[in-house]
């Protein structure tokens, strides 16, 4: 059996390290100690993101005879910084189609150019190895990395292999197709393509390089397809002068919503009178959702509608979204009654050049912690050296955990750049506050400003007990828009499935709105605020694993890593930029329909965990 070469220590908990994300030394320790299987440690491993762990996880996976761990450890090392070159080796060794597979998706994540040539001859291999790869091109095509010439070639070449066409197509739209050749563009418009969400990214990717005529024909063509992610796509491509108003304004009127927001946003970006007076019909919708849709795509300020107490709160913060005075959107920021007008106006603060410093500072006038959230960030960026003076005891008297810590970053950002503050007699009180965290990000940003302004960090908190919910197996979800029933899965995330459960079980889901709703791509909610900012509970470490965001995956929702609480998702496509980067936790079983005719504002009625009964 294959050793970690360390010293056993005394076996703790390994959620309990997972969720305290302990230093990869710790969890190695606990394994060898253990004495039980490797792959979940491994997974913990991986689950910390953290260079420390590359020295194990690139011994295993070349060293152990075992083909699942060397599997766990192939995966996890898409996650560890640094670890290429590791990957690089193993794949060069690796015989096994499985654990190759997952060789080339981490290379995907962490390889660069050079690693271009290795991911397209793959493309040519066995199916998993061969999807895997074009996967991979696909990430690195999100990532910027430059030189995926081949990967064009080797996309356009799988997208006439049916069982690699949704894989290619991804990799073609997320690389882009400039400076392909003429005869390989041929081939791609000649391909039958019988996946909808690989004829909608084609259609997405064949676009920039269409000429105008083109691009007429592939929308008419795009708009009468059989499927409706088809026809979004069609909407999502269109920009500025591509198509003609009235080919667009007839969809506005279709019993589909995610056509009908689809053709909203084209009709904003068509940058025309006659688009903009079709708009201005919408922002009356007496339905206030669609109604602040229209106001986005018209993407005009109106400073009288933005305050009019008459127009829904949704309404008026979708107007002051569009806003370009900086004193306006400071004042709504921090005067307006409305949360949902007080965030939008501060992350529109937050969006704009001229939000100096001086900016964030006004913002933390408002009542309103998740303002100060934002407040905070422009400190981190554009702070001066008065805010670094100014703002810890700001933070200091911060209560919400997210304001808090987002005003530590924001205090150690300002440490580092105005050392002359470091010295402030409350660091050692944040340092404490924050090195005592439940949330292991939060007190990563205290180790940070403790080495920084040269205090003691105190002792991380002991890991806390943490038991597979083994009971909870299902849900029922109960909507303005129908029922649908999910499958949990606490073996794959415990944490995630422990935290929807008992909110659940607080009926602190009921009422709640859809607040996000992306056609073809997800719905979103578990927000108690209602404007996408807020949470419920602590924050929870990432849960990722392999398994597929695909149509009907339920997913933890997050803004950063590490961040997620009580918002969540329902899939209504398979988009693998998400696979392996949110927390999986279970999905649809029933209902996918009533998913995907979910709108924005419908909500949720109840939430009834089901459970199995005790033997």
């Amino acid at each position: 059996m294959w050793t970690w070469g360390v010293a056993a220590a005394a076996e703790p908990d390994r959620l309990a390290l997972e969720a305290a994300r302990a230093p990869a030394s710790a969890i190695v320790s606990a394994a060898a100690a253990s004495g039980s299987d490797l792959e979940p440690w491994i997974r913990t491993l991986g689950r910390l993101r953290h260079a420390d762990a590359l020295p194990y996880l690139a011994r295993i996976v070349t060293e152990s005879a075992d083909v699942r761990v060397r599997a766990a450890a192939a995966e996890a090392l898409g996650r560890t910084p640094g670890s290429a070159a590791a990957l690089r080796l193993a794949l060069e060794a690796e015989g096994d189609v499985g654990v190759r597979s997952r060789l080339v998706d981490a290379l995907g994540r962490q390889g660069d150019s050079q690693d271009v040539d290795r991911l397209a001859r793959a493309t040519e291999g066995p199916g998993v190895e061969a999807r895997a790869a074009l996967v991979a091109l696909g990430r690195m095509g999100r990532r910027g990395v430059t030189g995926l010439g081949p990967g064009q070639v080797a996309a356009a070449r799988a997208l006439t292999r049916k069982s690699l066409e949704h894989a290619a197509a991804f990799a073609l739209f997320r690389i882009g197709l400039a400076d392909v050749d003429a005869g390989l563009m041929d081939e791609i418009r000649a391909a039958k393509v019988a996946d909808p969400m690989a004829r909608a990214w084609v259609l997405r990717a064949l676009w920039p390089v269409s000429s105008a005529d083109e691009r007429v024909d592939a929308f008419i063509a795009g708009v009468t397809d059989s499927s409706r992610r088809v026809r979004v796509a069609a909407f999502d491509a269109v920009g500025a002068g591509d198509v003609p108003v009235d080919l667009i304004a007839p969809a506005l009127r279709a019993k589909d919503p995610w056509v009908q927001a689809a053709a909203l946003g084209a009709l904003g970006r068509l940058e025309d009178e006659a688009a903009d007076r079709v708009l201005l019909e919408r922002i009356e919708d007496p339905n206030p959702y669609r109604a602040a849709a229209a106001v986005a795509a018209l993407g005009r300020p109106d400073r009288v509608r933005a305050a009019s107490p008459d127009l829904h709160p949704v309404v008026r913060a979708a107007w002051v979204a569009q806003e370009t005075d900086l004193e306006a959107l400071l004042r709504a920021a921090t005067e307006d009654p409305s949360s949902l007008v007080r965030v939008a106006a501060a992350d529109a603060v937050a969006g704009r050049p001229m939000a100096a410093g001086a900016a964030g500072m006004r913002l933390l006038a408002s009542p309103d912690p998740v303002v100060h959230e934002v407040a905070y960030a422009i400190l981190a960026e554009r702070g001066d050296a008065e805010a670094a003076r100014a703002i810890p005891p700001l933070v200091a008297a911060e209560k919400e955990p997210e304001a808090f810590h987002q005003g530590l970053v924001a205090v150690a950002a300002l440490s580092e750049r105005h050392p002359s503050h470091a010295r402030n007699p409350l660091m050692a009180e944040l340092v404490a506050r924050g090195g005592k965290s439940p949330e292991a990000r939060t007190r990563d940003v205290a180790l940070r400003l403790a080495t920084h302004v040269g205090v003691t960090a105190p002792s991380p908190p002991a890991p806390a007990e943490n038991q597979v919910p083994r009971d909870v197996f299902g849900a029922v979800v109960f909507t303005t828009a129908g029922v649908f029933v999910l499958d949990l899965d606490p073996e794959v995330a415990p944490m995630a499935v422990a935290r929807f459960a008992s909110l659940a079980d607080a009926n602190t889901f009921d009422g709640l709105a859809f607040h996000r709703v992306v056609p073809g791509f997800v719905v979103q909610t578990g927000d108690p605020r209602g404007d996408g900012w807020g949470a419920a509970g602590s924050t929870l470490p990432d849960e990722v694993s392999l398994a597929p965001f695909e149509s009907g995956a339920l997913g933890m929702a997050r803004s950063d890593y590490d961040s997620g609480a009580s918002q969540w998702f329902v899939t209504t496509g398979h988009h693998p930029h998400l696979d392996g980067d949110y927390t999986y936790f279970g999905h649809v079983v029933a209902g996918q329909a009533v998913v995907d005719r979910i709108g924005v504002g419908d909500a949720i009625v109840d939430v009834v965990i089901e459970r199995r009964a005790a033997e």
